[in-house]
């Protein structure tokens, strides 16, 4: 299972541009064994969409970057960009999603990159069956 260890505050300073201030997240991904790897076509624009809707669901970042990379690992599993990618209800997002069993119902609509997640945070107030924000 991926991982996030964050950073206390740092600045970065360079001269004549300015001083950037944050914490540094140091991430692992998902280990993937070779008889497993069938295609990583879509691998980044599932985890870019992963992160996008997770800053939307206030997700925190120790927990958006390896629920993330868990999404995107899925997708490398299955040939093509879009068929390895987890439904909402998949075992693998359920610590970060907070959900147990088939606690949730899934309809698949309005995420980007082919994602069949709609609440990914806990505390998102989100009605699972429409989509936040259209």
């Amino acid at each position: 299972m991926p991982m996030c260890i964050p950073s206390k505050v740092v600045k970065l300073r360079a001269n004549g541009i300015g001083t950037l201030t944050g914490r540094l997240f140091v991430c692992t991904a998902e280990r993937i064994p070779p008889s497993k790897l069938v295609d990583t076509t879509g691998a980044g624009d599932a985890f870019i969409g992963a992160v996008l809707y997770a800053l939307c669901m206030n997700m925190p970042p120790e927990q958006m970057l390896p629920f993330a990379a868990t999404v995107a690992a899925a997708g490398c599993k299955e040939l093509g960009a879009r068929t390895g990618l987890p439904k909402r209800t998949d075992r693998r997002l359920a610590l970060f999603l907070g959900q147990t069993g088939s606690s949730a119902k899934s309809n698949g609509e309005c995420l980007p990159s082919g994602m069949q997640i709609t609440k990914l945070h806990s505390s998102a107030k989100v009605d699972t069956g429409t989509c936040p924000n259209n």
